[in-house]
């Protein structure tokens, strides 16, 4: 062991913790013996990318903790925190630097199970120094995490937070997911939910000394091996977040699969009753999706204000679907009573299109906001399909009608089109001797002759007119 005046110590722990990352994979056993010489509790977790070590000192006259930190750099973020729950829990996050080589860490405070936030009271830095390394390190071809970390202040912010003289004291821990990468210097930097946690215990009465100048570093094994007074607790979990999948699974659906296809049923199959119930249904997954993505947005801190444009169009949207639904109901209802058309479906149908494209559009946004910007190729390319497809339908079905409609009026047999078969037959003939008409029926000529007039005149104002004879 070395003291804290002594800094070439720290390389000596961290090359000892490199042996450790072959070494400990070999046994299955997270217990084992130690240096009890030193005055510090290691405890070693062997993930799937690595080790996760955490060793640390505690310094009972002022509170202050020393710490030594290393895990897989393959997860996107590691974190140490004291209890058995993120609830109340003080948090030691460590991420990638903006440069991709050094390591950023974030003392941070949760009050739920949600994500940590960054408490600038917590006053907590990277050890510097002679022989002291922090950043990522790439070792037998693969990059771990190395950070040793002070804490002056923690009991006077978090009075409850550690019990120097627990010999139980909780502690829990969780990494990141491996498919995202975070580099960033900022401590508020966002993060996603982990991909698996545990909590384990350790002897704090073993991990304190009295004064800082009796602060001591784990060295040789006890820099890669668990302590005597230090176990892993139950079982790990892993765990995967399906509230952001499932939102995106209900909103997408809605609007650029659901909502289209009631388009087609009333503009192309012409069903009515179909086309209301399917628009119902999509209001309901898309009442379903808004909640699941309200629920999603407290569990963030970027989110839980609920102040983004991705977040109010959401709501808006989904106000204007439930109107929109109302409007068509209503002008149904007068329709099928009065047979006569109504402002109501008037909005209803303007209002449709602009409703169904800017949910989709908000699709965009949704995808950016929760930074996987890169679905939104995805995205894009189903949207030019689906919209496609529906706009190709609605075409064909406007080009059919007009062509019914020609030939329907071409049957009619008005005064300016070819009469109907057989009608010009009947009246192309001769006109019967005495019937007054001289020329036989022509449709194409417009200037038909009329009938022979009478050769006397009118009656006299004063003459008996002549009646025709009673019918008998």
């Amino acid at each position: 062991m070395f003291s804290r005046r002594s800094p070439l110590g720290f390389l000596i722990a961290l090359l000892a913790a490199f042996v450790s990352l072959g070494a400990a994979s070999l046994s299955p056993e997270p217990l084992t013996e130690r240096d009890t010489t030193s005055t510090a509790s290691t405890f070693v977790y062997p993930t799937d990318s690595g080790n996760l070590t955490f060793a640390l000192t505690a310094v009972k006259s002022n509170g202050d903790l020393y710490f030594h930190m290393e895990a897989p750099a393959g997860n996107s973020w590691v974190a140490i925190g004291t209890g058995d729950s993120m609830s109340g829990s003080v948090m030691f996050l460590i991420y990638a630097s903006s440069d991709g080589k050094g390591v950023t860490l974030s003392p941070r405070y949760s009050s739920d199970e949600v994500e940590p936030s960054y408490n600038s009271k917590l006053n907590c830095q990277l050890a510097n120094g002679t022989g002291i390394i922090n950043g990522i390190i790439n070792y037998n071809k693969s990059d771990i995490y190395v950070v040793n970390g002070h804490c002056s202040n923690i009991p006077s912010v978090y009075p409850k937070a550690l019990d120097f003289g627990n010999t139980q004291q909780k502690f829990i821990f969780a990494v990141g997911p491996s498919d995202h990468t975070i580099h960033s210097n900022d401590l508020n930097a966002g993060i996603r939910r982990h991909t698996e946690y545990g909590t384990f215990q350790m002897d704090m009465t073993k991990a304190t000394v009295q004064n800082a100048d009796d602060v001591t570093v784990p060295t040789g094994p006890a820099a890669w091996q668990n302590s005597a007074n230090s176990k892993l607790v139950g079982h790990p979990t892993n765990d995967h977040d399906w509230t952001g999948p499932i939102h995106a699974l209900a909103m997408c659906g809605a609007f650029v699969i659901m909502f289209p296809a009631g388009v087609i049923i009333l503009r192309v199959m012409e069903k009515v009753k179909l086309h209301a119930g399917m628009q119902g249904l999509a209001t309901l997954v898309a009442l379903i999706g808004v909640g699941i993505g309200v629920y999603l947005s407290r569990m963030y801190n970027h989110s839980k204000n609920i102040s983004s444009a991705h977040q109010i169009v959401g709501l808006v949207l989904l106000f204007a679907c439930f109107a929109q639904f109302a409007l068509g109901y209503f002008h149904h209802r007068i329709y099928k009573q009065q047979q006569r058309s109504t402002i109501m479906g008037k909005i209803h149908r303007y209002a449709g299109p602009v409703i169904l494209i800017l949910g989709a559009l908000n699709g965009f946004l949704g995808f950016s906001f929760s930074d996987n910007s890169k679905a939104n190729i995805f995205y894009a390319v189903i949207i030019v399909v689906v919209f496609g497809l529906v706009g190709g339908l609605l075409f064909w079905k406007a080009r059919r009608k007009a062509r019914q409609a020609k030939a329907s009026f071409a049957g009619m047999g008005g005064p300016f089109d070819n009469p109907p078969r057989g009608y010009q037959g009947a009246y192309d003939v001769t006109p019967p001797q005495g019937s007054g008409y001289s020329t036989p029926y022509d449709p194409s000529r417009s200037n038909i002759a009329l009938g022979n007039m009478p050769s006397h005149g009118p009656p006299g104002y004063n003459e008996t007119p002549t009646y025709p004879r009673p019918m008998v």
